[in-house]
């Protein structure tokens, strides 16, 4: 009790320092212990109290995804007795470039997409449009993805006129579109042939993702398949409700600007979510 906590990171890097002022507590202490890092550091920030026994875990993410992984192989080259020259740099393959040192295949998208939908990851979102804009598109990036989706959309009868998306996450204030164009999305993607992985790709209530911890022993519980989203002041809850006639229904609740607590917020979306599932 009173010492600092043993910290073991899963890929140890200098490209981030880690920071430990965590202390084991008693046995009856709260476990306060936060894993975080700070807005615009490469730091790994370790706080607070852990009981004795007890264990924490958390991910965090980098500051340069990019940057990282040049990083950490130069590093795993050098613990393998492999000399390198020259720090860790990104860039943009040269064009001379012949030699392929190694490759690597990612799973299938239909369990990309519940990677990215189930935890609700921000970086396979944003990495997904772009690579929609480098194999349906021109170019790698942003922009060119977003002419992939929202041509996609036009295909699905949707509204564009009332979906103005400035990133690939949802993250941007500048992302903006209504409900009903939402719950339109869910309906048309019934009808697709890759509707299951689509389907089975979003977070379950009281089940797993994001939306393990709620609506447990509800009718809503392991029926309920929808996708969150939240930031400061806005929070959302969209996705499937089968009712007890078997039938399948989309709902979708996009809150802005509200007053009180995002648990607050979430309590009244899923009692909204409960109440479709107990009475359709």
């Amino acid at each position: 009790v009173g010492d600092p906590v043993r910290v073991a990171v899963d890929q140890p890097t200098a490209y981030l320092p880690l920071v430990n002022t965590a202390a084991t507590g008693d046995k009856t202490a709260a476990d306060t212990c936060d894993i975080s890092r700070p807005a615009g550091h490469n730091l790994l920030v370790v706080t607070g109290i852990v009981p004795v026994g007890g264990k924490a875990d958390g991910i965090v993410t980098v500051e340069d995804p990019t940057h990282y992984a040049a990083t950490v192989f130069r590093e795993t080259l050098q613990r393998l007795g492999v000399q390198v020259t020259g720090p860790a740099m990104s860039g943009v393959r040269p064009e001379a470039a012949t030699v392929l040192l190694g490759s690597h295949v990612s799973v299938p998208l239909s369990l990309y997409i519940a990677r990215m939908n189930k935890p609700s990851d921000n970086l396979l979102a944003e990495s997904l449009v772009r690579t929609l804009g480098a194999v349906k598109g021109k170019a790698g990036t942003y922009g060119a993805g977003h002419t992939v989706e929202t041509a996609f959309f036009k295909t699905l009868g949707l509204d564009t006129d009332v979906i103005n998306l400035a990133d690939g996450s949802g993250l941007s204030r500048y992302d903006l579109v209504t409900p009903h164009v939402v719950a339109d999305l869910l309906r048309a993607m019934h009808g697709k042939p890759d509707w299951q992985a689509y389907y089975a790709s979003l977070p379950i209530a009281g089940v797993d993702g994001s939306l393990r911890g709620r609506m447990k022993g509800t009718a809503a519980a392991n029926n309920v398949h929808a996708k969150t989203g939240s930031m400061s002041g806005v929070s959302s809850l969209s996705g499937y409700v089968t009712g007890k006639n078997g039938a399948l229904y989309t709902f979708s609740l996009i809150m802005n600007n509200f007053p009180g607590s995002e648990a607050d917020v979430q309590a009244a979306q899923d009692q909204f979510a409960v109440t479709l599932a107990s009475t359709l």
